[in-house]
């Protein structure tokens, strides 16, 4: 995100930009955390998910506001690299504190692992 504030007027680099944010971009959905959620829960795993994507829905309810404020009152590049920090400094720690997956593999009711020992890391 915070290289579209550094665009210039030529098309190859909006193109440019718009290939690696969508590469770049991919690790930043939900899909991405289902992974973690589904190793930590096997009864409310259904409810544990839908939380995880509430805060999709969540951010759409308060980033545009935000958005709209950064553009009135900073411009369009300034706010594109308030864009880029967000994640940043906001989700980058979050993750790192709370998206860990547990030592041992998911257990089902029967007391065994699934699929043997979860990779560390």
């Amino acid at each position: 995100m915070a290289s579209l504030a550094f665009l210039t007027p030529h098309l190859w680099q909006l193109y440019a930009n718009a290939v690696l944010i969508g590469i770049a971009g991919t690790g930043t959905y939900q899909l991405g955390y289902a992974r973690v959620i589904a190793a930590w829960f096997e009864k409310r795993l259904g409810a544990a998910l839908s939380i995880v994507v509430a805060g999709s829905g969540v951010g759409s309810f308060i980033v545009p506001p935000l958005v709209a404020h950064g553009l009135a009152a900073y411009g369009w590049r300034e706010t594109y690299l308030g864009l880029a920090a967000m994640p940043l400094f906001i989700g980058m720690p979050l993750t790192l504190l709370f998206a860990r997956t547990p030592q041992e593999g998911p257990v089902h009711k029967s007391g065994k692992a699934m699929r043997g020992e979860a990779p560390k890391g």
